[in-house]
């Protein structure tokens, strides 16, 4: 894609300022067919499968020639910038599937992500300087399945879609007019019940999300789990079922949003770190997500809702503070969802990987932040 330097000397000037002030069409068409509750799993599951062999067989990173992974038509499609045939057998061979399906496309996965991550950066430091155009931008990201980039907005009379588009004008976006959405941090007001954790303060309920370990900044490991960032702030008491567990002792809200747990003060809780989720499932590991494969959230509000992914890495915009990097489910949680896990499965039914864990609804989709990115930001792992 190409790109405008005197835009970027603008962003630039933009970027030095706030700081001073200290504040395409898709290749496939979307396939109708249904198949039964336990054959899209079956299927999701073999997908997940092949894309972490994918994976290991890269190292675990994207290669240049990535374009991205989708289902399409009840198909594993991975997408190319080079010629399919020269990496066919390859990519076939590592994941375990001589049916995979490699098309070629033009835009790398990696250039898409680090142009949606740009995009994000403008919009925000033009919100940060009160720009009207900017704040009617609801979300943005990578379009897996097209293979290209998207941008939503509000579309009313006060829009102006050619300042929009002039302050995009470096990248090949596609420009989404909205009625208007309104974000929901899926928080709640109740008494705490089996799977949620609550603040002791407020009495606000969110989601567990996995049991994990961390490492502070005082080299001491920590062991508990994550919930929402929104949960509660910095040294909050959070109870189960009204027992005291632990304290955040990490805590993100904005760019993601998550909390780690401490709960080794209180050993004697009743509470062990390991069996706190009581699902009958346990989280072996961690995956990569495909586009529109199916996954499954685990909402202490919504129980188990099952939803295609639709981007693997959106952006949305709450006031002046953007999450970005974000799984993009087609599904709308409730309220105590957020900080639930989303979850793949693994190769027993009762052994589940994760992908990330709830933030939002806007009343068409959820929001996830991405495991890989919650563990490497709270230096943890899964426990």
């Amino acid at each position: 894609m190409r790109k405008n330097k005197l835009f970027r000397g603008l962003l630039s000037i933009i970027l030095v300022s706030l700081l001073s002030i200290r504040i395409v069409v898709p290749v496939y068409a979307v396939d109708e067919q249904s198949l039964s509750v336990e054959e899209e799993m079956a299927f999701s599951g073999a997908v997940t499968e092949q894309m972490e062999s994918l994976m290991k067989h890269w190292g675990g990173g994207f290669p240049d020639y990535y374009g991205g992974a989708c289902v399409i038509d009840h198909q594993f499609v991975i997408y190319v910038t080079c010629n399919p045939r020269t990496v066919q057998n390859e990519l076939r061979e590592a994941s375990g599937s001589q049916i995979l399906k490699i098309v070629k496309v033009q835009n790398s996965y990696l250039d898409l992500v680090r142009e949606s991550e740009e995009i994000c950066e403008i919009i925000c430091a033009y919100r940060q300087m009160g720009n009207d155009t900017a704040m009617h931008v609801t979300a943005s990201g990578v379009d897996d399945r097209a293979n290209s980039l998207f941008l939503e907005y509000i579309d009313d009379d006060t829009m102006n879609l050619a300042e929009l588009k002039e302050m995009l004008c470096g990248y090949d976006v596609t420009f989404i007019p909205t009625s208007g959405k309104n974000i929901s941090f899926l928080g709640n007001v109740t008494s705490g019940v089996g799977g949620v954790v609550t603040n002791s303060s407020t009495g606000a309920w969110t989601t567990i999300g996995f049991c994990a370990s961390r490492t502070n900044s005082a080299g001491v490991q920590e062991r508990g789990f994550v919930t929402a960032g929104h949960a509660g702030a910095l040294s909050t008491t959070m109870k189960i079922n009204g027992t005291s567990v632990g304290k955040i002792s990490w805590r993100v809200f904005g760019g993601i949003d998550a909390a780690f747990v401490n709960m080794n003060d209180y050993p004697n809780s009743g509470y062990s770190r390991t069996p706190i989720l009581s699902y009958n499932y346990y989280y072996t590991g961690t995956a990569t997500a495909v586009a529109w494969n199916t996954y499954v959230m685990h909402g202490g509000a919504s129980s188990m809702v099952t939803g295609t992914l639709s981007s693997t890495s959106s952006s949305f915009y709450y006031n002046l503070i953007a999450f970005n990097g974000l799984l993009r489910m087609n599904i709308v949680g409730l309220n105590g969802d957020s900080g639930c896990p989303l979850a793949a499965n693994g190769s027993q039914s009762n052994f589940k990987l994760l992908l990330g864990t709830c933030i939002a609804t806007d009343g068409t989709y959820t929001y996830f932040n991405n495991i890989s990115t919650i563990l490497s930001s709270m230096n943890g792992n899964l426990f």
